[in-house]
């Protein structure tokens, strides 16, 4: 045993990785599921209570306010019991610390909609892996702008939102053959509006697998109108 000052002195590259992992872990217990909070609570108000107090917000379906904690609120204003009726419809996660445990605090939103995880330096393939099997069949709107952990073979997993109208992918260009990703999720979502990303180069596709995408035929075409929220 040495102390930790030492440590920091002899060995500073180690002991910073350390504690880089200890406080990761720390962030983790503190996402972990709580069963008797389901219990409790039901999934929708489960979710709730959790992503408040993660630094996230929610919207309830009927509701037009965000429900969340900050500027100078320190309670919720929602039930603290399992009340029929609350569902979530929209949760903003955006620049959030949210882990792949925490997701499972997500779980059964049989009504959620809207979904921003923009800028959430933890989410990565895995998260999506996640939230596409939990959302697959009621998610509208999907934005992963700034998600530098995610690339190629997180997006591709995109297509199993059978009903996304809206994906924002802003701040992606780390992402390998991001336009060409584009244009398979429009083959497979021909009515899906992708924001953020240049996928329109159909050169990218000469010479490829997919160059019967080329048939102008084919290509999806998006509609005219104003930009999605982002």
């Amino acid at each position: 045993w040495e102390p930790q000052w030492l440590k920091a002195v002899l060995q500073p590259e180690e002991f910073l990785e350390n504690l880089e992992r200890r406080k990761y872990a720390r962030l983790v217990s503190s996402q972990m599921f709580l069963p008797e909070r389901l219990m409790a609570l039901g999934p929708d108000l489960t979710a709730a209570h959790f992503l408040c107090h993660a630094n996230c917000r929610v919207r309830f379906r009927g509701h037009q306010e965000w429900t969340e904690l900050g500027n100078g609120k320190e309670e919720l204003n929602i039930p603290d019991s399992f009340v029929k009726g609350w569902y979530i419809e929209a949760i903003d996660a955006a620049s959030s610390r949210l882990v792949y445990e925490g997701f499972q605090n997500m779980r059964n939103l049989q009504h959620l909609k809207y979904l921003d995880l923009s800028y959430c330096e933890n989410f990565d393939e895995w998260c999506m892996d996640r939230i596409s099997g939990e959302y697959a069949d009621t998610l509208e709107y999907l934005n992963i702008s700034g998600c530098h952990k995610l690339n190629w073979n997180g997006l591709e997993i995109i297509w199993r939102f059978k009903n996304l109208k809206t994906l924002v992918l802003k701040d992606m260009n780390h992402v390998e053959n991001l336009p060409l990703i584009c244009l398979l999720l429009l083959d497979v979502l021909p009515k899906l509006k992708i924001v953020g990303a240049e996928y329109m180069d159909l050169k990218l596709l000469e010479g490829t697998d997919y160059q019967y995408l080329m048939d102008e035929d084919y290509i999806p075409r998006l509609t005219e109108g104003s930009d999605a929220e982002a």
